[in-house]
């Protein structure tokens, strides 16, 4: 199975956004959203870009565009997009990361590509969507999404128009999410700024929930949401790798809660402390009756 939902983009006008859903039967459907006081901070960032583009920990690409000269360049443009992306055996993220940076990334942002160190650029990329202020989102706004192999998201009440970018990953099939978020290897190279975005994007219960469905031996525990600081990446990543990448960003790693066997070691030292402290007190007495 991959998935063969493939693109959701949306196209500002001057009060509204159109929404409009690329199916595999290639037939749309347009959704106008009006522009309000809720919304509008948000909208206003996408006009610093032509495109801004954020990759969550799931492998899923999204991206948002605007203010295209016409309605069929945008659709011409996608669909281009999409034939590239559909041509090419994506083995390795890096692969992944290239063609995508090729097609979404504008040269406004300052970035060349350069397939031999995308993990490099991918940095830059996401340094850049923080300039533009999309990653300062307390909690999570996101649609349904929902993949051949299970569902992703859970629905959210939406106050930002964040479209998803669901790229039809044909060389990651069944196992797709585990090579994306259990290979080891993957993750180290991941650009550190990425986790920075689970705080701002997800909530912890909803996370826990879904990695419990998939059963991953990787933990990931949030314990502040609204904070960029508490994420505890565990399993898959060496400490030295969770010191030098994590806690250069000030993020607290915490990788464990305190087991059983850990309770016992602590109730142990306690009853050590008090009956040493017993000791000296009665030692203190005993010479003091002297």
């Amino acid at each position: 199975m991959y998935m063969k939902r493939i693109s959701l983009d949306l196209v500002m006008t001057n009060d509204t956004v159109l929404v409009g859903h690329k199916s595999n039967d290639l037939k749309y459907f347009n959704q106008t959203i009006k522009i309000n006081e809720q919304n509008y901070s948000a909208l206003k960032e996408l006009q610093i870009g032509k495109y801004w583009l954020q990759i969550d920990p799931y492998g899923v690409f999204h991206s948002a565009k605007y203010q295209l000269k016409s309605y069929a360049e945008y659709l011409q443009e996608i669909y281009e997009f999409q034939q590239k992306v559909e041509s090419s055996r994506l083995n390795t993220i890096d692969e992944l990361l290239a063609i995508c940076m090729r097609y979404l990334i504008p040269m406004n942002m300052n970035l060349v590509l350069n397939t031999n160190s995308v993990i490099d650029y991918s940095a830059q990329l996401l340094q850049s969507l923080s300039n533009f202020g999309l990653t300062s989102v307390d909690r999570a706004h996101l649609y349904k999404l929902k993949t051949d192999s299970f569902e992703i998201y859970e629905e959210i009440n939406c106050q930002y128009p964040f479209i998803r970018f669901v790229l039809p990953i044909k060389a990651f099939e069944e196992d797709w999410d585990e090579k994306l978020r259990c290979n080891k290897q993957f993750v180290k190279q991941t650009p550190k700024t990425v986790y920075g975005f689970l705080n701002q994007f997800y909530q912890m219960e909803r996370i826990k929930k879904l990695w419990k469905q998939k059963q991953q031996s990787v933990k990931l525990q949030i314990q502040n949401v609204n904070s960029p600081e508490g994420i505890c990446i565990a399993k898959q990543l060496s400490a030295d790798w969770v010191t030098t990448n994590l806690q250069k960003d000030n993020i607290n790693v915490q990788c464990d809660k305190v087991g059983t066997l850990g309770l016992i070691y602590i109730a142990f030292g306690c009853l050590l402390v008090i009956n040493i402290s017993i000791f000296a007190v009665k030692i203190k007495q005993m010479r003091s009756y002297k």
